[in-house]
């Protein structure tokens, strides 16, 4: 078949593909993703402890934890750079367990049983055992201070990356794949139409993508099926 007979004729069904791997981190809009992770910076408002942990748990996340120095850098200067705050709160606490210790317990933890490591973290004053300031909050250089949960300071909650493809895309082996509706006939696109319908990010729900090109077996296992016909 020529090449102008291709560029006329609809397809039967096109097939797309995000190029290279599957997409490291997919966040939700507000959050910024780092690593594995999506965060959402709130220091617009300032609220106690608890109103934070409220407001982070209703999105499925937990106030911020901090699992490295690189990951501490990240927050530091993302926060100096776009959410200039005074100090924002963290999960750490030493918050006693029962009602009959009336002293923080001086053992800083994440959340009620995740263990810390302090290394990572540095403390502006060393903190006091009095039973009070039993939280801490973290200001833009990333200094700690232990503070009374009643306080009042923005937040940051951090929810685990959901990787993979976008919505509606399906994923084999390394890549992400597109398959269009050929139940439709007004889905029914010229090889040209479907080229440039693949490259529009508004529509396909992904950047970068293009019709699919065999590049390895798994593209070449995608498109040999007999009973798929389709456009790359």
């Amino acid at each position: 078949m020529k090449m102008t007979d291709y560029t006329t004729l609809a397809g039967l069904l096109f097939v797309l593909c995000v190029p290279g791997a599957l997409s490291d981190n997919l966040c939700d809009d507000g959050w910024l993703p780092y690593g594995s992770n999506c965060y959402k910076f709130d220091t617009t408002k300032r609220v106690s402890v608890a109103s934070a942990q409220a407001e982070c748990s209703n999105l499925g996340a937990n106030l911020l934890r901090i699992h490295s120095s690189d990951e501490l850098t990240w927050i530091t200067t993302t926060a100096k750079a776009s959410f200039p705050s005074a100090g924002f709160w963290t999960d750490l606490n030493d918050n006693p367990k029962t009602s009959l210790t009336k002293l923080g317990t001086g053992k800083w933890q994440w959340g009620m049983f995740e263990t810390v490591d302090m290394s990572l973290l540095q403390w502006g004053t060393s903190p006091v055992n009095d039973g009070v300031a039993n939280c801490a909050g973290m200001n833009i250089l990333g200094t700690l201070s232990d503070l009374n949960c009643l306080s009042l300071q923005g937040f940051i909650c951090k929810l685990p990356g959901q990787s993979g493809c976008p919505l509606g895309w399906l994923s084999y082996g390394t890549a992400c794949y597109w398959i269009s509706d050929t139940t439709n006939a007004t889905r029914l696109l010229s090889w040209n139409d479907a080229k440039l319908w693949c490259a529009d990010p508004s529509r396909s729900n992904a950047n970068g993508a293009q019709l699919m090109s065999v590049a390895d077996q798994n593209d070449l296992s995608m498109a040999d099926s007999p009973e798929q016909c389709c456009w790359y």
